[in-house]
Order: C-alpha cells, then structure tokens, then sequence
C-alpha cells in the first residue's frame, strides 16, 4: 500500500510539470511569440493620436500575455530579440488601445512623481533578462526612477515617473539560460511543416498538410518569381518571366 502511494504521488508531480517547449507559441502566419506567465505588466500615462505622444491623462495598467520574438530561432541561439511594441497579445485598461499601446517594460508617468510601475516575469520560461536593470534607460522630460532585477534576471520591478518620462526598456535582448527548454521549442519549429503563400510579399506560413521543413520553404519562397502589375504598383506571382521579389518591389514602387 505504501508504494502504491508513493507511486500516485509521484505521478501527481509529475502531471503538474510543465511541457517541454510551452514558452514558444506560433500564430497562423509563422510569427513566433514568448508565453509570458501571470503578473506581467506596464504601466503609463495616456497617449494621444497620432504621434502617439504622452499627454497625461491619468495612469493605465497593460498587460501582455504573450511578446513577439524577432530573431530567427536556432538550435545555437544564445539570446533572443523581443519586439516590445507588437500588440498582438495586448490589453489595458482603457480598452486595448491598439493605436498606441504601451511599450512592454514600459513606466512613464507625467504627474512629476514616481507613480508609474512595471513588472517583467519571465519564471517558467527559458530565458532571462540580458543586461539586466541596464537594459532600461530614463526617455522624457524629468524622468527619475529605476528597476531592479532579482539575480537571475527572471523577474524585474520597476517604478518610475516624471513630466511625461519615465523608465523604457532600450536593450529588449533575453539570454537562454534553461538550454534544454529552449531546445525542445525550437525543434517544434524545425520539425513542423510550412508552404510558401502571399501572391505578394510571400512568405512561409505553418500548414497541417503537404508542408515542407521551414529551410525549404524559405529558399523556395527567395525562388519564385513575380512581375509588377502597374496599376496597383504591387509584384504579383508569376510561374515564368518573372524576378525576384525583392527586386521586383525595388522597380515597382
């Protein structure tokens, strides 16, 4: 009876471990996003159309549940680049505010205090913040502050203001620090199936049936050609006399 509990036990922890790879996630176009865990979050003072300039208003709370990756991901990668404005998993308090969302790692106020704060939480994941509190800078007008980074880089908190200034991440590079993690998420990628598409700016899109390895798709997608369609100054697909995208946009535009 005592192994018989011992081995539930065991089965029950191992059930709550996480899944190898669960930090990557990848949308219907290829783009590769970072699954955040709960308690992430920004904050700043609101922005106004359309230079999306800081014009005080009161302080929000954002929230991202995922941040898009904008390296190209190997098996070698030693960091990864984070596109901090993409608000593809964005919310805040104000609705959403797509137009002009605030940055991730993002605290500015405008009430001439340190009241805006921000929290990165990257525990669970495979990655930690590079530089650390030096990859935040002070932007805007009177902008006093600072964050502060726990020593593995995985969590930093910050709280910062000014006269429409504050704390802005400038270096958004993570390190990989879990190899074996960041390895099992990458060869999801590696191993899934992907086709060319888009009879303008083609690229490869994951499919669930008669794809190829991403590599393939690449060099098949830089292969085809196109032509310039002269009314809508768009490079059109062409199966032949045609040229390169890139170059095809270079003449016709």
């Amino acid at each position: 009876m005592a192994i018989a509990l011992l081995i539930t036990a065991s089965s029950i922890v191992l059930a709550q471990q996480p899944s190898c790879g669960e930090w990557l996630y990848q949308d219907g176009d290829g783009k590769i996003f970072l699954n955040l865990p709960p308690g992430d979050f920004a904050t700043g003072t609101a922005r106004r159309k359309p230079s999306c300039a800081y014009w005080g208003g009161g302080l929000a709370h954002a929230t991202r549940t995922k941040v898009q990756i904008m390296s190209k991901l190997n098996l070698n990668s030693t960091q990864i680049a984070i596109n901090t404005s993409d608000a593809s998993f964005y919310t805040d308090a104000r609705g959403g505010h797509l137009d002009c969302p605030f940055s991730w790692g993002m605290a500015v106020g405008c009430e001439f205090d340190i009241d805006a704060s921000m929290v990165i939480n990257l525990t669970g994941t495979p990655f930690a913040v590079q530089l650390r509190e030096k990859a935040w800078n002070h932007h805007g007008a009177g902008s006093e502050g600072s964050v502060t980074c726990n020593p593995t880089g995985k969590m930093c908190t910050g709280k910062c203001g000014g006269g429409c200034g504050g704390c802005l991440m400038d270096n958004a590079n993570l390190t990989v620090v879990d190899r074996q993690d960041f390895e099992c998420g990458v060869k999801k990628i590696i191993n899934a199936k992907y086709a060319c598409q888009g009879t303008t700016n083609p690229s490869c899109k994951p499919v669930d049936f008669g794809g190829i390895p991403l590599e393939a798709c690449e060099k098949e997608c830089v292969a085809q050609t196109y032509i310039c369609n002269t009314g809508t100054r768009q490079c059109m697909y062409s199966n032949a006399g045609g040229i390169p995208y890139n170059e095809c946009m270079a003449g016709c535009l």
